[in-house]
């Protein structure tokens, strides 16, 4: 056992998994993203205030009078046991129109009949990104509804904890962005559910088990759908890059 205060510290840190946090924080901001650390939320089901890791935000630049904006609300997990989902097969375009449907889209807009009769190219801009065509690209080719955590004699809940605590912080902070405020143009809103996992990730399928970086995993809360993008640490910096390739795909498709 550590005999001074100072690596019992950081023994206990690297056990609670304090250390991600603030990995995934830097990684973040050297992408490009604002990032706030423990987001406060409110639970509706305890009545209390919690907190989320890590709220992050990127601003997309649009042509016209438009702005667009993408957010991911992260929870960062340390586990020393594996992870399994179980999944069927899908092809990337069933997962993509998943995706779509399930995309947790907010807008804003000061005036509607006024935004309505702004010029047709704007109303046109506006539908491409309401409904995601170039935004919304699957990253992973797995999608998985049922988890199972090994080792743990069934009383493993660490993929439980960590999907209800994203899902309410989105859920409550969606309910939010829906009150009235003032804005002067209108303002999109894409909220992402993220899971950063320092461990280790199987899918299961046809009795067997393969090891994976990330995937989607869908999930309901209430009467909400969610789909949780669920990545290990080392996938994280090219999981930013692919948003990021789509982010520019979009941003050129709008200048031609």
């Amino acid at each position: 056992m550590p005999d001074n205060i100072t690596e019992r510290i950081l023994e206990d840190m690297e056990k609670q998994g304090f250390p991600l946090e603030v990995q995934v924080t830097e990684m973040l901001k050297t992408h490009g993203w604002h990032v706030s650390n423990q987001e406060a939320y409110f639970d509706r089901e305890t009545g209390k205030q919690r907190t989320i890791d890590i709220e992050s935000i990127k601003d997309i630049e649009l042509p016209k009078e438009l702005a667009f904006q993408i957010r991911l609300i992260v929870e960062c997990k340390k586990c020393s046991k594996p992870w399994v989902f179980y999944v069927s097969d899908m092809s990337k375009e069933e997962i993509r129109r998943e995706l779509r449907f399930y995309s947790q889209v907010h807008i804003d807009t000061l005036d509607q009949l006024a935004f309505q009769k702004k010029p047709p190219e704007i109303n046109e801009l506006t539908t491409q990104v309401l409904f995601l065509d170039k935004i919304v690209q699957p990253v992973f080719d797995k999608l998985s509804h049922i988890t199972y955590e090994p080792f743990t004699n069934g009383q493993g809940n660490s993929i439980h904890k960590a999907r209800m605590q994203v899902c309410k912080a989105l859920r409550d902070m969606n309910q939010h962005l829906a009150q009235d405020r003032e804005v002067e143009i209108p303002h999109y809103i894409l909220l992402k559910p993220v899971i950063i996992l320092d461990g280790q990730i199987y899918t299961y399928q046809d009795q067997n088990l393969n090891t994976k970086e990330g995937l989607y995993y869908s999930v309901s809360l209430y009467y909400d759908r969610f789909i949780i993008e669920v990545v290990t640490i080392g996938f994280l910096d090219k999981y930013l890059r692919e948003i990021e390739n789509s982010i520019n795909n979009f941003q050129k498709s709008l200048k031609q």
